[in-house]
């Protein structure tokens, strides 16, 4: 098939899921100028925070629903509280990634596998799970600042 002037060929164009941009958006973003490019990215942190507002209260509910199920943890150590708690925290990691706070994906990990290890729990994990929600809290508060993007 002829290509017909000013058409991207089919593969130039083509958007996959481990590379979203294509090679005729790649090109564009390189010739912008600096100018243009602080201004893409003050929109792109723009969208970001918008969408972080819009977030928030998941965030929020998802910390809370964390919390509850290590207290569970504390007086029953049911199986429900460990796998909600563990499901939870997973996506609390894939959330706090998506908006720049890697330490909150690392954290929220870091409580996913402890609930997800088949040992039972000792204090010393659940000392630790409090502390993991409690710094996620910290760093959900600290991002919903107004320059704490």
């Amino acid at each position: 098939m002829e290509k017909l002037p000013g058409q991207a060929n089919e593969e130039s164009s083509r958007k996959t899921a481990s590379d979203p941009v294509t090679s005729a958006e790649r090109r564009s973003l390189r010739s912008q100028t600096p100018q243009e490019q602080a201004e893409s990215q003050r929109k792109l942190n723009d969208l970001l925070a918008t969408l972080w507002e819009q977030r928030k209260g998941i965030l929020l509910e998802r910390l809370r629903v964390l919390k509850e199920s290590i207290a569970d943890l504390e007086t029953s150590g049911s199986a429900e509280s460990r796998k909600r708690g563990a499901e939870t925290a997973h996506k609390l990691a894939g959330i706090l990634g998506t908006f720049g706070l890697p330490r909150g994906t690392d954290l929220a990990r870091e409580a996913e596998v402890t609930l997800e290890r088949p040992a039972p729990l000792e204090p010393a994990d659940l000392h630790r799970l409090h502390g993991l929600a409690d710094e996620l809290g910290l760093l959900i508060d600290h991002r919903s600042l107004p320059n704490g993007r």
